[in-house]
């Protein structure tokens, strides 16, 4: 049973945007229940930044109001319910300012609870899972992205993808359309896990074996996650780079994955 979580949460704007259109926000309830949230404003399009912030403020007001189940699919509901209002209420607000039209945002959340947590997505920010033992890094997400509908059809191989002139093109976030799929999926304590969510300001500038390097290291979450944002800094900083490392106090559940 996990009895709290560690959180380390960072943001910067990298080398090149004027803008930071990443928002990210970690917040706390009773009974060890804490949700992360990541969003990354569409780059390119108007209003990138307005899309994030509303993103993560319309999910912490609905999770400050929501009834604390104990039930993983019941929680699992409440995530697909609440980022489907959250990406019609995007769609609503730019469709009331011309200024705000075809803005939008990716999301990625977990949900840390007492058992288990639970990861929904949309769009190609992404959430990993290390384990610490293991040495091993995992994407708990699969991209909604151009590239990975070419890498699953056999198209190209995950190496050209890593470096493919259309990997930012993605092909689900919230407020471009009236309705989004969410991907959802609820995960069982490991006992020696940390995990980590990020914009693709970090994915696309240091491959999976950096990030691993990193998390590897004897350090601790502040340390390593200022080393992940040097990291892509180094590489080139093209775009805004934000991260969450969560480090539950758990044991291994008998929950496995959803």
């Amino acid at each position: 049973m996990s009895s709290s979580v560690e959180v380390v949460l960072k943001t910067h704007i990298g080398r090149v945007r004027q803008v930071n259109e990443d928002t990210a926000e970690v917040v706390k309830r009773e009974s060890n229940t804490t949700l992360v949230i990541v969003a990354d404003g569409m780059g390119g399009h108007q209003a990138g930044d307005v899309a994030s912030q509303l993103a993560v403020k319309y999910v912490k007001q609905a999770f400050m109001k929501a009834e604390l189940h104990s039930s993983a699919v019941t929680w699992e509901e409440w995530l697909i319910q609440t980022i489907s209002e959250t990406n019609r209420y995007i769609y609503d607000y730019a469709e009331q300012d011309q200024a705000y039209q075809g803005m939008g945002t990716t999301i990625v959340t977990s949900l840390f609870l007492e058992d288990y947590y639970i990861v929904a997505h949309v769009g190609d920010s992404r959430i990993y899972r290390y384990e610490q033992e293991q040495q091993q890094l995992t994407s708990i997400t699969e991209d909604h992205s151009l590239v990975n509908e070419l890498v699953k059809s056999g198209e190209i191989t995950k190496a050209e993808a890593d470096v493919h002139p259309q990997r930012s093109w993605i092909t689900r976030s919230l407020g471009t359309q009236e309705d989004v799929k969410v991907d959802v999926k609820t995960m069982g304590y490991l006992g020696d896990e940390c995990i980590l969510l990020c914009s693709d300001g970090l994915s696309d500038m240091i491959n999976e074996q950096h990030m691993l390097d990193i998390l590897k290291q004897d350090k601790g979450l502040e340390e390593k996650a200022s080393e992940l944002i040097d990291a892509a800094l180094e590489a080139g900083g093209d775009d805004n780079i934000t991260l969450c490392l969560v480090q539950p106090t758990s044991s291994p559940s008998a929950q496995e994955e959803r």
